[in-house]
């Protein structure tokens, strides 16, 4: 008797707990939820700003001027405009041979190095375009821009996407008549950033006398002015929210 009592006991047990489990299969199958997507965005102005200076050998009046020289004279100009020189960095260093037309026999090496500086202001690139040498700069370019607090930036902007999820679920629901519970899951996308390409261009006297058609037109030119572009970044936070 005392065998079948205790079978029964459990049996009644495995009962109840099987009914537990059903109900809570249950609730979860009829639970409503809702799933949206947050998105922000923001465009931010850079702070710094990497340019890319190749200078490069050449000869004057039958005198080579070394890279060393020029590298000097990009040194004072840097000094003149008070930007430490610790944000000029050498990228990469090459050379060529020059061979001489009708004399092929002769030939010279000449090196060349492009350099990186980093800059805080758009217009100290404007600066630096008037003061440099033509001579000996073969080209110089924006190659990047970025700014200092971008981690930070992104970590607000991704704040402002679950937060405009929430406020995009609440006013859906309230069309239908029912109210934003609480967040069950919350997907988070990577940032996409957009950062700004400048075509500015800043060649030798040789491009510029080719591109203008005459090498009396270098006196004239004018190299054009940039305008600071901003750097635009989006975020999306998928968040899905239970609905009460």
């Amino acid at each position: 008797m005392k065998t079948i009592k205790n079978a029964l006991i459990i049996l009644a047990f495995s009962i109840l707990g099987l009914n537990a489990i059903a109900q809570n299969n249950q609730n979860q199958i009829i639970r409503k939820n809702i799933s949206v997507t947050g998105t922000a965005e923001m465009e931010i102005v850079p702070d710094e700003i990497y340019v890319s200076i190749t200078l490069q050998e050449y000869k004057e009046n039958g005198n080579k001027v070394v890279i060393e020289t020029l590298e000097k004279a990009l040194r004072e100009v840097l000094n003149t405009m008070k930007i430490d020189a610790k944000n000029l960095t050498i990228e990469s260093s090459y050379g060529y041979r020059n061979y001489i037309p009708k004399k092929h026999k002769q030939k010279e090496f000449f090196l060349s190095k492009t350099y990186q500086l980093k800059m805080s202001e758009l217009s100290k690139y404007n600066e630096l375009i008037d003061r440099l040498d033509d001579e000996g700069i073969s080209q110089v370019n924006i190659s990047r821009t970025h700014h200092s607090k971008m981690e930070e930036l992104k970590k607000q902007l991704k704040i402002n996407a679950i937060k405009a999820a929430k406020e995009k679920a609440g006013y859906l629901l309230v069309a239908i008549n029912e109210q934003l519970g609480e967040a069950l899951e919350v997907n988070d996308q990577e940032s996409n950033e957009n950062f700004p390409i400048y075509s500015n261009f800043r060649g030798n006297r040789m491009y510029k006398a080719e591109a203008m058609g005459s090498a009396d037109a270098v006196s004239n030119w004018v190299e054009p002015a940039l305008e600071m572009k901003t750097i635009k970044i989006t975020s999306q936070v998928n968040v899905v929210f239970a609905i009460k």
